[in-house]
């Protein structure tokens, strides 16, 4: 998808066919994947809301990329250390990546309603304890 979007843009079109790809191969998969095509469709219908008639839209890849090497930069060079909490820095990093979204950001609430022992029970919950073991959750 990532090739496709460089190469030709971001259009109706593509979204077009990029949705159809998700659901005839990615639909087909365990929750984990589902819920993960779920949420590609309903971003690239949130873009298309954007599109106007036959515009095309240039992509880049730099703001994800950028977010996983910051996480990178954080975590253990062991790769057999297994994920952290600080595996949550990906989402908060990009719920809070404008002067806007920090305004309407209160970290302090989060924090008093947030406990370690959430953290710990959402990350065996969602991940494995060790990145390099597949899962049959997908």
């Amino acid at each position: 998808m990532e090739q496709v979007f460089k190469q030709e843009g971001l259009s109706y079109k593509t979204a077009s066919e990029r949705k159809r790809y998700i659901n005839q191969n990615l639909m087909t998969k365990s929750d984990s994947v589902r819920r993960l095509a779920d949420q590609r469709i309903a971003y690239l219908n949130w873009e298309e809301s954007m599109i106007n008639g036959d515009e095309i839209h240039n992509t880049t890849s730099d703001i994800p990329e950028s977010a996983f090497g910051c996480f990178k930069t954080r975590m253990s060079p062991n790769k057999n250390n297994g994920y952290t909490p600080l595996v949550l820095l990906i989402p908060l990093a990009l719920k809070v990546s404008t002067i806007d979204d920090c305004r309407d950001f209160y970290i302090r609430n989060l924090l008093d309603k947030t406990t370690i022992a959430d953290i710990k029970k959402w990350r065996d919950d969602n991940l494995l304890h060790n990145p390099s073991i597949m899962s049959e959750r997908g």
